[in-house]
């Protein structure tokens, strides 16, 4: 039976490898809005509209719905879960807007106060708590 040092050490293991997986996602997250921004300025889009929608097609997607018990049994998950289902609802918006030429208003769709920039910087701020307290 392991003793409380072992239980701990792997504790702090698990916990430190958690704060990492959320700082790439962080990292990623800065990744998606410079994409979308290329796309317009270049009309260049890598996927359409229907696959940015998906959630579970993204890095941060497939860690979330494939996180251990434990993981999702913290109300973080939750919230930052139900936070990146609305900023890939968001973000295809802006690309279906930008993929029906209608440019001026993918644009400002990304403009602060829009409901990208409000729901991507609502992820953004849960990835960070959720590190913080890892």
């Amino acid at each position: 039976m392991p003793d409380q040092d072992d239980v701990f050490r792997v504790l702090q293991e698990m916990m430190n490898r958690h704060a990492f997986e959320l700082e790439e996602a962080i990292e990623a997250h800065h990744d998606w809005r410079e994409a979308l921004e290329h796309g317009i300025a270049t009309r260049d889009w890598q996927h359409s509209y229907t696959e940015v929608a998906c959630d579970e097609c993204c890095k941060l997607g497939r860690w979330l719905h494939q996180a251990a018990d434990e993981v999702r049994a913290d109300a973080a998950w939750q919230r930052v879960h139900d936070a990146h289902v609305l900023f890939h609802h968001e973000a295809s918006e802006v690309v279906k807007l930008a993929q029906t030429d209608r440019m001026k208003e993918a644009v400002e769709a990304l403009w602060p106060g829009s409901k990208f920039e409000r729901a991507s910087a609502r992820l953004l701020e849960l990835l960070q708590e959720w590190r913080d307290a890892a």
